[in-house]
């Protein structure tokens, strides 16, 4: 729906001195295939997950399992993110230990991505930013934000974060 007022313009295709941008983020797949025999069939499930790069600050989670019949589940903005800049950043999907004790049940699927790209960065003077300067871990299902780290206004706070980061997050398992 962010994006619906563009249609007309774009389809008229006139000459104009402003770049248009849509969605042009990377796209990440979880595909949950039961059997492991690469065909979508019962049991399975299959997720796209995708920020809007430079044509805005939204990340979009749907589930496409049955691939005529595609369901929304969740769309995160700066309202639930505070800090969110352009989405940028692909959504790195990984499992995360919720909870004591040890098993595949306390583990949560989630999705780290960085705080995304300040705009005010296109000028050519220095500055820091106040928006993107994050990075985020959200239930990949839910969409419910667990964990974040800026330089205020997060679970963790690091004085020095005072930059945006629009680049994809690497995880490691320690």
């Amino acid at each position: 729906p962010e994006l619906l007022n563009s249609l007309m313009p774009l389809y008229d295709d006139d000459p104009t001195a402003n770049k248009h941008y849509g969605l042009d983020a990377e796209v990440r797949t979880l595909k949950y295939d039961a059997d492991q025999d690469g065909i979508v069939e019962a049991g399975d499930r299959v997720f796209l997950f995708f920020g809007m790069g430079r044509g805005g600050t939204n990340y979009y989670a749907l589930e496409v399992t049955n691939k005529d019949n595609p369901r929304y589940l969740w769309t995160r903005t700066p309202t639930q993110l505070g800090k969110l800049g352009q989405t940028w950043s692909a959504p790195i999907l990984t499992r995360v230990l919720v909870g004591t004790g040890t098993g595949q049940n306390l583990q949560r699927l989630v999705l780290v991505f960085g705080g995304g790209y300040d705009s005010s960065q296109d000028n050519v003077d220095y500055n820091t930013d106040t928006i993107g300067n994050a990075v985020y871990m959200i239930d990949a299902v839910s969409g419910n934000l667990l964990w974040s780290a800026s330089d205020t206004g997060a679970n963790t706070n690091i004085a020095t974060m005072t930059h945006s980061i629009p680049g994809n997050i690497s995880v490691l398992d320690l």
